[in-house]
């Protein structure tokens, strides 16, 4: 028994209204059950970090275009929105500042900055910051003083950037802030 051109194609038909009337239930389904479901969310994208990671990556390095147009257009349709951040969590940007990821964090920032202006080297890290200072032990390298937190330490470059240093291990020093800022860009 053979099926004519006529009943398959309404056979294809047929299932395919089915198919996009399941797939538009099944989407339903599955956003009240992710609603009902907080939680899933979390666990799946502790199971799948990596994964879910070089996915958005991916999607956003392909689509950096857009987001850069689209997250323009929300700043200037909505310029509270940073204001509401800081207020929804209060003194989270300078209590991190304060630490010395933070420091560390902060200082590439204006040398990456610098860097793009004078093409220097940058690979300074938080840990090689620290480990500066065990070798100094907490201690200003040119005046010898104890540095603490009432007499923070500042990373002092021994070549000035201004003056073609780069901002890397060998380059960098630990001083306290008079002799810092007495030393200048000498």
């Amino acid at each position: 028994m053979s099926i004519s051109k006529e009943e398959e194609d309404f056979g294809h038909k047929w299932f395919a209204s089915k198919r996009e009337k399941k797939l538009k239930h099944g989407r339903e389904m599955t956003s009240k059950w992710y609603v009902a479901n907080p939680s899933y969310s979390k666990y799946y994208y502790e199971c799948h970090q990596e994964e879910c990671s070089k996915r958005s990556k991916g999607y956003y390095a392909s689509h950096k275009e857009e987001y850069i147009v689209i997250n323009k257009e929300y700043r200037k349709n909505n310029p509270e929105y940073k204001a509401k951040w800081r207020a929804e969590h209060p003194g989270w940007d300078s209590a991190w500042q304060r630490t010395e990821k933070g420091k560390a964090a902060n200082q590439r920032l204006h040398s990456k900055r610098r860097t793009r202006e004078s093409k220097i080297l940058n690979t300074l890290t938080s840990k090689e910051w620290l480990d500066i200072l065990q070798e100094y032990n907490y201690k200003c390298a040119y005046c010898g003083c104890e540095l603490n937190s009432s007499n923070p330490p500042e990373r002092d470059h021994i070549v000035p950037i201004s003056k073609g240093g780069n901002n890397t291990k060998e380059n960098i020093v630990p001083a306290c802030r008079s002799c810092n800022a007495r030393k200048g860009d000498r």
